[in-house]
């Protein structure tokens, strides 16, 4: 098994399509995602989305935020879930 961190990566969407390439070229199947438990539907949505096909088992950390009170963290979910692209979704002033 092998870490990985992107320094690089400026945020969710950079840090998913950098990983999904690197999984991918490295031909691994399977992978753990560990990141807080309010971050991780968005996390693996975004490795979804950037091409990544094998199997994501998602590590949780526990984490005093409620996903609900962030309407930031929501709304960056559910413009991904709805497959806006990326350069689309910092177009949009208020949703």
């Amino acid at each position: 098994m092998s870490n990985i961190t992107f320094a690089a990566a400026v945020n969710t969407h950079d840090n998913g399509l950098k990983s999904a390439v690197w999984l991918t070229e490295k031909n691994h199947k399977e992978t753990y995602l560990v990141t807080s438990d309010f971050h991780m539907k968005r996390s693996i949505l975004e490795l979804k989305n950037a091409g990544y096909t094998g199997a994501i088992t998602p590590i949780e950390t526990k984490s005093d935020f409620e996903y609900k009170e962030n309407w930031a963290e929501t709304v960056k979910y559910w413009v991904r879930l709805a497959g806006i692209p990326t350069t689309a979704r910092y177009q949009i002033p208020y949703l």
